[in-house]
C-alpha cells in the first residue's frame, strides 16, 4: 500500500471496491490512518487492525461507541483514544466541496479512534476543539 496515498478518489461517493482492494492488500503499514466509507466502515476498521503494526486512526461517527454489536467489538480491541470533535464538522459529500459550496453546520457526532497495537487497558475520551484549545 502506497504510504500517504489513497487508493480510490472518492469524491464521487463511496466506492465498495475500496474496501476489496484494501482486504486483498496484505501488506503491512506503520500506522493506517482514514476517514473510511462509513457503509463499510466494519470491516474496514477489522482490516485495518489486521495489517497495522502499531496505530490505526480512524474518523468515525461517535454513535460507534454506543451500538450494541460495535460496542461490544470495541471492548475487545486495543482501542487506546477517542477524540472527540468539537464543534460538529460539516462533512458534505466530495462534489459539494468540488462545487465551491459552503458547507453548513454538522448534523452528525464525529471522533477520532485510536487504536494501538498491544495498548491494555480502558480508552481515554479526549476533546478536540477548532474554536479553543484543548486543555
Amino acid at each position: 500500500m502506497a504510504k500517504g496515498n489513497d487508493i480510490v478518489a472518492r469524491a464521487g461517493g463511496a466506492d465498495p471496491r475500496h474496501l476489496a482492494d484494501f482486504r486483498g492488500n496484505n501488506s503491512r503499514s506503520d500506522n493506517i490512518v482514514s476517514n473510511p466509507p462509513f457503509g463499510i466502515a466494519d470491516a474496514f476498521a477489522a482490516r485495518a487492525l489486521d495489517l497495522a503494526i502499531g496505530k490505526v486512526a480512524l474518523l468515525l461517527p461517535t454513535k460507534w461507541m454506543n451500538a450494541a454489536g460495535r460496542g461490544a467489538w470495541l471492548e475487545k480491541t486495543p482501542l487506546a483514544r477517542v477524540h472527540l470533535l468539537s464543534p460538529r464538522p460539516s462533512m458534505p459529500p466530495g462534489p459539494v466541496i468540488e462545487a465551491g459550496i459552503k458547507p453548513g453546520n454538522g448534523t452528525t457526532d464525529f471522533a477520532w479512534f485510536v487504536w494501538e497495537r498491544g495498548y491494555l487497558g480502558r480508552p481515554e475520551i479526549r476533546f478536540l476543539r477548532r474554536d479553543r484549545e484543548s486543555p
